[in-house]
Order: structure tokens, then C-alpha cells, then sequence
């Protein structure tokens, strides 16, 4: 894996972020396409803190995940220098494997999850610009390019359970990172209420539809057949 790694964003005037716009959204730089491993990352101080710094333009947030990344402890800090000639003990190649053996349930488990809450809401979250003048708009804010940012980096949390042990606190950190603090806040609540079932128990064990939750039943029954769908071995389909 690779990445490219833009830094100073916020020091980007919005003519120039508009050109930097067409290389992040397309994946071109001049001449040369970018491969579909290679990472795009940016980083940036709040514009009130930057070298004449400028708020992300709508367009170019939203086509990022926004982490805040605080100041260090004076303990992480001095752990962070204590450590810099020590051989890291795992890779992010470490977890490779694990990701794409468990990506076809946990993907459809993340559809389920993402169409049942946009059913319950009725669209309601699904594209929501904040208004003119305010902070925000630099921001992680939803649109349906960031509930499907959303709705992949919780698959990647899903698969990786098993070796990732804060994997659930982690894929809300990167909903809450995608579409920002009140959307991801409905879409949490939501989804602890409705208590789903994995997709697989569904068409080992059977499972009773809830009357009185359209939208719980269909995302257990879009996840299951995301589920049937999104596996490959043909025998296995068809069981």
C-alpha cells in the first residue's frame, strides 16, 4: 500500500483547492492515473491557525473522512520518542488477509446497517450541506459520497474483529469522521436500537420479521441477501 500525503491543505487557496479537486475525485495528477491502492491523505491546522489559512470549500471536504487529532500527552509523547528505533511489531499488511476472507459478510452487513437506517429516516440525513456561512461546511458533513465512505470503512472495521479488538469503537470514530457528529449520532442510535442480526444466523438459524419495524426488517434482509450475493464459491450460493 502506498499514499500520497498532501500537507498545509487548509494554506490552499479555494482556486487552488479547486484544482486539487479534480486530482483527489479523479485520481490524476497530469498524465499519470493513480492505482486504486494508493491512498490519499491530507493534513491541515484549523484555518485560524495556518499560515494564511482558508476553510475547506464544500466540494473538497466532502471528499474526505475528518479525524481531530489533539495535542499529545506528555506521556504519548515521550512514548512516541522512546520507541523510534524499536522494529515495529505489525504491519498494516498484518491484516490483509483477514480483511479480504471476512470482506463479503462483513460488507453486507454494512449495507444492511446503511440501507435499514435510510429507510427509517425516510432520506432524511442522506444529503445534508450545512448552510452558508457556517464552520461546518469545511467539514465532514453526509452526502451519498460519504455514507458510502461510511459504509465501507465499517465493513473494514466488521472484518477485522477478530484481530482488531476496539474494532467497534473504531468504525463509529470513522462514521463520525465521514458525515460528521450529527449524522453519525442518528444513524448510532439507530442502529443499536435495532439490534441485527448477522446476516449468516439468518439462513442458518431462520429469523421472525417485527411487524412493527419495517425498516429492521429490511435491513436483515438486505444484508442477507448482500450476503448470498457477494459469495463467490457457487456451491455455497446456492446452499
Amino acid at each position: 500500500l502506498c499514499r500520497i500525503f498532501v500537507d498545509e491543505v487548509t494554506g490552499a487557496r479555494p482556486a487552488t483547492q479547486g484544482a486539487m479537486l479534480g486530482a483527489v475525485q479523479k485520481r490524476q495528477f497530469g498524465d499519470v492515473k493513480v492505482p486504486n491502492r494508493v491512498r490519499i491523505v491530507a493534513a491541515a491546522n484549523p484555518p485560524e491557525q495556518a499560515a494564511g489559512g482558508w476553510d475547506l470549500e464544500p466540494p473538497m471536504a466532502n471528499r474526505f473522512a475528518h479525524f481531530d487529532i489533539g495535542k499529545p500527552s506528555s506521556e504519548g509523547w515521550v512514548n512516541y520518542l522512546l520507541s523510534q528505533s524499536l522494529p515495529r511489531d505489525t504491519s498494516i499488511l498484518d491484516f490483509e488477509d483477514t480483511l479480504k476472507k471476512n470482506w463479503p459478510a462483513a460488507w453486507a452487513k454494512s449495507q444492511g446497517f446503511f440501507a435499514g437506517f435510510h429507510d427509517k429516516t425516510k432520506g432524511r440525513f442522506l444529503h445534508k450541506m450545512p448552510a452558508e456561512g457556517s464552520k461546518d461546511r469545511g467539514r465532514a458533513w453526509p452526502s451519498p459520497r460519504t455514507w458510502t465512505f461510511a459504509a465501507r470503512a465499517a465493513a473494514t472495521c466488521l472484518a477485522l474483529r477478530p484481530v482488531l479488538p476496539d474494532a467497534d469503537d473504531l468504525m463509529l470514530d470513522f462514521i463520525n469522521a465521514c458525515v460528521g457528529a450529527g449524522a453519525s449520532g442518528e444513524f448510532t442510535t439507530w442502529l443499536r436500537e435495532a439490534n441485527l442480526p448477522n446476516p449468516e444466523d439468518v439462513l442458518e438459524k431462520g429469523w421472525s420479521p417485527d411487524r412493527l419495524r419495517i425498516d429492521r426488517n429490511y435491513a436483515v434482509y438486505t444484508a442477507m441477501t448482500a450476503f448470498v450475493l457477494g459469495t463467490k464459491e457457487e456451491t455455497k450460493r446456492l446452499k
